[in-house]
């Protein structure tokens, strides 16, 4: 019995590949014996098995959590302890997860089984990891019948990295440009344009019939429309402002030069930003407006900024027709082009629209 008992204090400490040999007796004890070895090959069995799995589940490049029923993380891969707060047995997914405009993550997560989308996890280094994650459930069940599920995160960061890179410079790129239309045209054609009119305007309008003044004085009106509207060509390409005035100063200005109702309201006076975060914030502006003129047929428009801790929020809507988000969401060229402005400055950028209920911008960025 001794025997016995080393044999089954071997198998505690995962040694079950140890065995005791059976006599020719083949008596009671010997029957004991056959059955212990027969518990310890399949302990050996099962652990193997266990070891390839847990092998598997840990080599996976992946975020993994098993979450029980109520969102709490019973089990995790090695990718995952990378996570910021992970206890298990003790840790709400919905706690580390953040899913952009959704509350409750468990919920969204449970109720989206199969589907993939978007969500931030924090590392322990305090980075934000960008994912796009998915959740199954896992067909075996605890023993409340109650069922487990997998949750598989695909680390995006890297990419979404590159992909911020690339259009910052495209961005960059183009407001150079854009940059350097607006000089060429107020230097060279703009001075032009002032030197004819100063030109016309010298003359001897005594010396001149009546005839030929009229068509001088026709001229001379569309000159000064011309340079008017280069004076807004260019305004447009480069506001002036944007180089020495704030962010709200430079809306307003934007807004005195647009045909519709607008109303401005801020909790602050004035805003200080990066010229990077300014100018991207700017160009929003001038689409959304753009849109709202062409497309929504909107007659009023509300801006509302409000900076509290660090962190600026935006509100932009209008009275418009609006649209089917479900249907035109972010594929249109103006939509895409605000919210790769937005991301350019690591923004948050959401947009509402309903038929016949105008549409609703919101931003969120960091001062």
């Amino acid at each position: 019995m001794t025997s016995i008992s080393s044999l089954l204090a071997e198998y505690s400490k995962g040694n079950f590949s140890k065995k005791l040999e059976v006599s020719k007796k083949l008596d009671e004890i010997d029957s004991i014996i056959m059955g212990i070895n027969m518990l310890g090959e399949e302990l050996e069995d099962t652990t193997i098995s266990k070891n390839i799995f847990e092998n598997i589940f840990n080599s996976v490049s992946n975020i993994l959590f098993i979450i029980n029923k109520d969102g709490i993380i019973i089990g995790s891969n090695e990718y995952g302890k990378k996570i910021k707060s992970i206890k298990l047995n003790k840790t709400r997914v919905s706690n580390i997860c953040s899913i952009k405009s959704i509350s409750d993550s468990f919920l969204y997560l449970t109720s989206n089984i199969g589907t993939s989308f978007e969500a931030e996890w924090i590392s322990v280094k305090n980075k934000t990891i960008y994912s796009k994650t998915s959740i199954i459930r896992l067909s075996s069940q605890t023993k409340e019948g109650d069922a487990n599920f997998l949750i598989i995160a695909e680390d995006l960061t890297n990419e979404k990295e590159h992909h911020l890179e690339i259009i910052k410079t495209i961005i960059s790129t183009q407001e150079s440009e854009r940059k350097r239309v607006a000089n060429d045209l107020h230097d060279s054609l703009g001075q032009e344009l002032s030197s004819v009119r100063m030109m016309l305007t010298a003359l001897n309008h005594k010396s001149i019939s009546p005839s030929n003044l009229d068509i001088l004085n026709s001229c001379n009106s569309v000159l000064i429309n011309s340079i008017s509207e280069l004076r807004t060509i260019c305004f447009n390409i480069m506001p002036a402002t944007l180089e020495s005035a704030d962010i709200i100063t430079a809306v307003n200005e934007l807004l005195n030069n647009t045909p519709i109702e607008t109303k401005l309201s801020s909790n602050t006076d004035y805003i200080l930003l990066e010229k990077e975060k300014k100018l991207a914030l700017y160009r929003v502006f001038q689409e959304f407006i753009n849109n709202s003129i062409k497309h929504s047929q909107a007659t009023l428009m509300f801006i509302k900024f409000k900076l509290k801790n660090g962190k600026l929020e935006i509100n932009i809507s209008d009275n418009g027709i609006g649209f089917n988000t479900n249907t035109k969401k972010l594929k249109g060229r103006g939509l895409m082009t605000m919210k790769n402005r937005i991301d350019s400055i690591n923004g948050d950028f959401s947009i509402e629209s309903n038929k016949n209920e105008g549409t609703h911008l919101k931003i969120l960025i960091k001062c």
